[in-house]
């Protein structure tokens, strides 16, 4: 009877180790910033990075695209020039 507990403590924590580390490598994909937008072109956004932000160290001023297969926003004009934002991507491995 002990011994049945062990096994099914020990398969209990393997499994929610398993599901932290894939968790935590899901995350690591997961790239967001902050952002004021400075142009809305309609399939594109021109934002420049707010101060502290990771992205403003490769550039001052990025250009955010929609793709129209995957476009999940199919009005962009919401996004207005002078206006906070925030974007979330998923990098490939």
């Amino acid at each position: 009877m002990n011994r049945k507990i062990t096994i099914i403590i020990s398969i209990a924590l393997v499994a929610f180790v398993g599901i932290l580390v894939l968790t935590m490598m899901k995350d690591a994909n997961q790239v967001s910033f902050s952002a004021t937008v400075l142009e809305n072109n309609q399939t594109s956004i021109l934002v420049e990075p707010f101060e502290g932000e990771d992205e403003l160290r490769s550039s001052d001023k990025i250009v955010v695209r929609v793709p129209g297969a995957s476009n999940q926003l199919e009005d962009l004009s919401e996004f207005r020039p002078g206006e906070p934002a925030r974007f979330f991507m998923t990098l490939a491995n």
